[in-house]
């Protein structure tokens, strides 16, 4: 008896259709009543174990008695017994073949309670002689049943418990670092700073876990410059992501351990590592399905909650990869312990061969490749293969999770993916479609790539946003699903990419220039992506760029001063590029004549660190325009500058611009930024914008983060990240 409700059980709620303590009642009478020998025979393709209680009126009198002998002693009978009528229609519905009436369920008691039977009586029966009788159940042997039911069913209700604190750990955390981003959109946000704010900021909300955050970190230290070693190659969160991930994993493995009551012998499954076992698969599947929606929610390009919590999409990703992993150990734990379950139940010969359990060794098995094919090795070296590969895998497995689970239910998380999956790419497309497929101009200087698209009138970038760019032309690639984020800067009626020659897309069309020359090339814009940062609030801006990383700073430093004119803002706003050489320069050259045109009073701080540069000459105090109480200690003239940037000699020159032979100290770069401001009375607040390679973006965030928890009475200061490694 056991092994054939084992077996159903097995079907219908393999970690999918949860059984709640409603349906106690109702199994714990079919599972006594299922060895009567009523006079019934199913017909062809009927659910052998649910059709007679639905369709053969003794049986399902003799549900509904067991349902008044089990409820007659507690309160709220009424209550009860309208849930386990409703859930003996609901399951006649589904599987029984029979669609019931719950309105007729106490008219049919009261007229089987006239012909009952005791079990007693129906179980002396000659097998040969069928019962056409109700029959009164053992009531004791009832309650075993309804107990084991009871703890069966009390463990789905834990999975949901853990699933429902698990999206409010989520809820909570993003809501906290949204309120306190968002405060940076007003000026009294800088009014928060002092004891323990900047404590809290400056030895959590701020630093490296390490020193490394955008640099990859290798677990075997320095014997990671080796080739075979570079495989263990990762980027560590900060301290504050790790901690949020410390906390996440915390929560998982604690779901998955606690909780679970045994019984010596289970009427329902059996000896204790029988109940343990199916358990824990109940329990690991629900957990691994419920992790879905963040999954797919945190990994799109369009996730509203950027915009709402003001966190970057790297961010989002790294809570994207723990998500991953902890739901595939889930759902290897899931698979793992079903099946010694059913191989000590007799059941795995059976239950392998199931839709469910294809689709679902399926599915964990594309889970398991996205987490080897995303490692940072290979993501860092081929991303466009690893992106290909990441898709595709993510529709497998999202596919064989749905159909594992078709039959038997949870296919509200399942649906829920799809449609957070399907809406990302929808928006995508339409942000393509808005901004059209224009031609634009690809120029090749150096090293560096410089695309000129027009600008649809319509379509509105802002300072600190990055675009995904689809080149639509197969002479540079036939892959032309291709695309990249970079960093923008407008200017009038087109958009300015800047290109760093790496691997992949963007070496072809690197060959592809030096061939060509200035083309002319179809291309796809997807954007803007990310969100403003909100420095109108602060009275210091200081704006760090760092080689190719000058577009996203730039753009903010024009944004910021044509605001300042034209408002007549207080503001003291400071624009540092540093570059290896100068001939670095020259891809930039109009956008720096630009700066220095649009600010004819020096209204902008403009310096330059030139940190490989062997030539340079000596200003002469005739030469010198200081812009402010930092000059240079070594500069050149603003001719030769001219010379190297343009390639020819110019009336207009880069004379506004401090060029310095050296490398930063950044540490007492934004000492001195904050003490002009203190001289000069721009005490509210200093805002950071940095990008640049990942040295130089985690050196500052680390500087800052020393900076503010050791400030004591100095300004606030904030950062705000541009760089986007993933």
């Amino acid at each position: 008896m056991r092994q054939i409700l084992g077996l159903v059980i097995c079907l219908i709620a393999p970690g999918g259709l949860a059984l709640s303590q409603k349906e106690s009642p109702f199994f714990s009478c079919i599972s006594q009543s299922q060895s009567l020998p009523f006079d019934f025979v199913p017909p062809p393709g009927a659910n052998q174990f649910f059709s007679p209680h639905c369709q053969y009126e003794p049986a399902l009198g003799t549900l509904l008695i067991c349902f008044h002998d089990l409820t007659s002693n507690q309160t709220k009978q009424d209550q009860l017994l309208q849930d386990s009528y409703g859930v003996i229609a609901d399951y006649c519905g589904r599987l029984g073949g029979a669609n019931l009436d719950v309105q007729t369920f106490e008219r049919r008691y009261q007229n089987a309670t006239k012909y009952i039977l005791s079990e007693t009586e129906a179980r002396s029966h000659n097998l040969s002689t069928p019962i056409r009788s109700p029959v009164r159940l053992n009531l004791t042997t009832v309650m075993t049943y309804a107990n084991s039911f009871s703890l069966f069913a009390g463990n789905f209700a834990w999975a949901y418990d853990f699933s429902t604190i698990m999206c409010m750990f989520w809820v909570v955390t993003l809501g906290l670092i949204g309120i306190f981003n968002h405060f940076k959109h007003f000026r009294w946000n800088n009014k928060l700073k002092g004891g323990i704010i900047d404590t809290f900021r400056g030895y959590i909300a701020l630093p490296t876990l390490n020193g490394k955050h955008f640099q990859p970190w290798n677990m075997f230290g320095s014997l990671g410059e080796w080739a075979p070693f570079k495989l263990f190659d990762s980027l560590i969160p900060t301290t504050q992501e790790s901690i949020i991930v410390f906390l996440y994993c915390i929560m998982v493995i604690i779901s998955s351990s606690v909780g679970y009551t045994l019984q010596d012998q289970s009427a329902l499954l059996g000896p204790k590592d029988l109940q343990y076992y199916r358990y824990v698969a109940d329990r690991t599947g629900i957990l691994a399905f419920a992790q879905l929606p963040a999954l797919f929610l945190f990994g799109g390009r369009n996730n509203i909650l950027i915009n709402l919590t003001g966190l970057q999409f790297n961010t989002f990703i790294i809570f994207h990869k723990w998500i991953s992993r902890a739901m595939v150990i889930l759902a290897a734990l899931h698979a793992y312990a079903f099946r010694e379950y059913s191989i000590i139940r007799g059941h795995y010969e059976k239950i392998s061969q199931e839709t469910l359990w294809f689709f679902g060794r399926r599915a964990l098995e594309a889970g398991v490749l996205i987490l080897l094919q995303a490692i940072y090795f290979f993501r860092s070296r081929w991303y466009e293969l690893f992106l290909a590969v990441h898709i595709i895998l993510a529709l497998i497995f999202i596919v064989g999770a749905y159909f594992h689970c078709k039959s038997i239910g949870y296919l509200e998380w399942t649906y829920a993916s799809m449609g957070v999956w399907a809406l990302d790419r929808v928006w995508g497309l339409m942000k393509i479609y808005r901004f059209g497929v224009p031609k634009a101009t690809f120029k090749l200087h150096f090293e560096t790539i410089v695309v000129s698209i027009p600008k649809p009138d319509n379509w509105k970038p802002y300072p600190g946003c990055f675009v995904y760019l689809y080149i639509l032309s197969p002479s540079v690639s036939w892959k032309l699903w291709e695309s990249h984020p970079f960093t923008i800067y407008s200017v009038g009626n087109e958009v300015r990419i800047y290109i760093k020659k790496k691997d992949g897309m963007t070496q072809k069309l690197y060959n592809y220039l030096l061939a060509a020359g200035e083309s002319q090339l179809r291309v796809a814009v997807e954007g803007p992506y990310g969100h403003a940062s909100t420095l109108e609030s602060y009275d210091n801006i200081l704006l760090l760029a760092g080689g190719n990383g000058v577009p996203g700073p730039y753009y903010h430093c024009m944004h910021h001063l044509e605001q300042a004119q034209s408002k007549g803002w207080r503001k003291k706003i400071h624009f540092v590029w540093i570059s290896p050489y100068f001939t670095a320069l020259r891809w930039f050259g109009r956008e720096l004549l630009d700066l220095q045109t649009k600010d004819p009073h020096n209204y902008v701080s403009k310096d330059i660190y030139l940190t490989r540069e062997n030539k340079l000459v000596q200003k002469t105090s005739s030469d010198t325009k200081p812009t402010n109480s930092r000059t240079p200690l070594i500069s050149i003239s603003s001719e030769e500058l001219m010379a190297r940037v343009m390639g020819q000699l110019s009336e207009e020159h880069l004379a506004d611009y401090n060029v310095h032979k050296m490398r930063p100290d950044v540490f007492k770069l934004i000492s001195s930024v904050l003490e002009e401001a203190e001289v000069e009375g721009h005490r509210n607040g200093l805002a950071i914008v940095v990008c640049g390679s990942d040295i130089l973006v985690d050196t500052i965030r680390d500087v800052v983060a020393h900076k503010v928890g050791t400030s004591g009475k100095e300004m606030r200061i904030d950062l705000f990240e541009e760089l986007q490694v993933w």
